[in-house]
């Protein structure tokens, strides 16, 4: 069984910052880089940590959206997050016509969730969950072995990551929740964890991440599992809290 390390909690609270840097890392992804002295007490100790980020629609009304904590600086006050871009998405409209310099707040994180410690991690993500990946297998013990299926629309959506050399990544194509579902699925299917000490992790679309749920439980290693729902198809501003 993997080590499963307790959860940190916090005092939830809004840090003011400012847009330090936008930078394209996929033809669907933006990396932004927030800066802000509100940042110097800032923790983040989990790959799956999130923050609320708060942003103005083009009405000027706060809204709020759940995001990964990619990375964090506190030395350099510097935050990381990585937004998928969608038509309709109110942080993609923001991000549209963001400025460096530009104000925007943080809500959160309440807690943070160490990786387990485990000598062998299965990870499952679509895009929305490619942030947690990528910062899972950083954070990963360098002897670790695993192996990774992140579901994108495309080649032009693929990443370079780090991740230990034991660790491989296998790369799938679709753009529907019923594409990344079957892939998905068709890989929940395949672990093997040859009596090892392994960790499986999913994210991504909900009725996706059910199946591979299903199938987990099947074979009878929800045990050893975390599947989490990041969005749901047709629903604006998912909460990913609800129950799978």
């Amino acid at each position: 069984m993997p080590t499963v390390l307790e959860p940190i909690m916090y005092e939830p609270r809004q840090r003011e910052l400012e847009v330090a840097a936008i930078e394209a890392i996929g033809r669907r992804m933006k990396r932004v880089t927030l800066r802000g002295e509100d940042l110097k007490d800032f923790t983040s100790h989990g790959p799956a940590d999130h923050v609320k980020l708060v942003v103005p629609d083009d009405s000027g009304n706060e809204v709020m959206r759940d995001y990964t904590i990619r990375r964090h600086d506190q030395s350099e006050g510097e935050l990381d997050i990585d937004i998928v871009l969608h038509d309709g998405g109110v942080v993609t409209a923001w991000l549209a016509r963001a400025e460096i310099g530009d104000g925007v707040a943080t809500r959160g994180p309440r807690g943070s969730t160490p990786l387990p410690i485990a000598e062998h991690y299965v990870l499952i993500a679509d895009m929305t969950a490619l942030p947690c990946v990528a910062r899972a297998m950083e954070e990963m013990p360098p002897q670790a072995t695993g192996e990774v299926l992140l579901v994108v629309s495309d080649e032009e959506d693929e990443l370079r990551l780090e991740h230990p050399e034991g660790v491989s990544i296998q790369w799938a194509h679709a753009t529907s929740p019923a594409g990344i579902s079957e892939v998905a699925t068709i890989f929940a299917a395949r672990v093997d964890t040859r009596d090892r000490d392994t960790f499986v992790w999913a994210g991504g679309e909900v009725l996706a991440m059910r199946s591979v749920r299903d199938t987990l439980r099947d074979r009878g290693l929800l045990d050893v599992a975390s599947v989490n729902g990041y969005w749901r198809a047709g629903v604006d501003g998912y909460d990913h809290h609800e129950p799978l």
